[in-house]
């Protein structure tokens, strides 16, 4: 790229820039550009543009960030499995951290559905991390290959709702739910949800 800006090869400035991103989209995701982010970077536009090549660029590079969390939450939460808990409490424990993660991440799983949305190729990367996902965490608990397909269905289901739940504000939550659950209550909700459907199915 031509008329390289000054200090763009310094570490600093660029954990300045990763630094910027990630807050500009958690504090002010309405008004995210390249200029909100260099103002808060403390570098020039010219270098923002030198690393991301644009406002897409900025968005790409930060929901990137969001799935290697997604990643590294998948990970541990593997390590979760016990022969003597069982897949069904398995699961609760899962659920239970996504839920959590979930409210972490609010402001990159909304960015993740709008570049789905546009079907920019980022954002089509991350939905076939997800699926994948499912069917990582899904494997772990399935216990015959003829219910496989229910496992994936249950799992797909219970994350789209920590997704959604996690998403909502109170006012909200009071509509769906007929009160205002604060968080832990909704972490309850979906623990139960877990476990009624769970034991539907036969999960032990």
């Amino acid at each position: 790229m031509s008329g390289r800006p000054k200090n763009t090869d310094s570490a600093e400035t660029l954990a300045r820039i990763d630094s910027a991103i990630r807050a500009e989209v958690i504090e002010r995701p309405s008004e995210f550009s390249l200029r909100s982010v260099s103002r808060r970077a403390g570098v020039g536009v010219a270098t923002i543009n030198y690393y991301f090549a644009g406002r897409d660029g900025l968005l790409q590079h930060a929901l990137r960030g969001h799935q290697k969390r997604s990643e590294a939450f998948v990970l541990e939460s593997l390590q979760l499995w016990s022969k003597e808990d069982g897949p069904l409490v398995f699961l609760e424990k899962v659920v239970r951290r996504f839920f959590r993660f979930c409210l972490e991440e609010v402001p990159f799983q909304r960015l993740a559905e709008e570049l789905i949305t546009k079907q920019d190729p980022v954002g089509l990367e991350v939905a076939v991390w997800r699926g994948q996902a499912i069917q990582r965490i899904a494997g772990f608990v399935k216990q015959t290959d003829e219910n496989q397909l229910e496992v994936h269905g249950f799992v797909d289901s219970i994350t789209s709702l920590s997704v959604r739940y996690a998403q909502m504000n109170g006012e909200r939550r009071a509509e769906l739910f007929g009160q205002p659950l604060s968080n832990e209550e909704v972490e309850e909700l979906l623990a139960r949800m877990v476990r009624r459907i769970g034991n539907g199915y036969g999960f032990s």
